[in-house]
């Protein structure tokens, strides 16, 4: 991204972004899961030098960053992840599992139910 700061505009520099990083984000959480928070924060400091990197040399790189990626539409990992695990976990229907039949059997009653004979201690 800083090779590309000076010779390219700034929507050039966004889907970069979108392709290499946040793409290679997505894989990593989809297949890893999870992520110690000492290594979220290191990515989440990464992830805020290349929004600098995409903002050089416009007027939004007087803003605080925060304020650039609520701007640019810019998720931090955070976010990416509740993001990326809510869509692929529950909303998606291409990555839900069916489930596989159960073989029917005999049809049986999960629990014994024993006969009540007596109301209220009578027959």
């Amino acid at each position: 991204m800083y090779k590309l700061r000076d010779g390219t505009n700034i929507e050039t520099r966004y889907r970069v972004y979108q392709s290499l990083a946040e793409s290679t984000l997505r894989y990593g959480i989809t297949l890893y899961g999870s992520c110690p928070i000492p290594k979220q924060e290191k990515i989440n400091k990464l992830v805020r030098r290349i929004v600098r990197n995409i903002v050089y040399a416009t007027s939004l790189y007087e803003k605080k960053t925060t304020d650039i990626m609520n701007e640019m539409g810019i998720l931090s990992f955070g976010q990416l992840f509740r993001y990326t695990v809510f869509i692929t976990r529950y909303y998606l229907v291409e990555f839900k599992m069916p489930v596989a039949k159960a073989r029917t059997l005999r049809q049986t009653e999960r629990f014994h139910i024993p006969r009540i004979l007596r109301i209220m201690g009578k027959e």
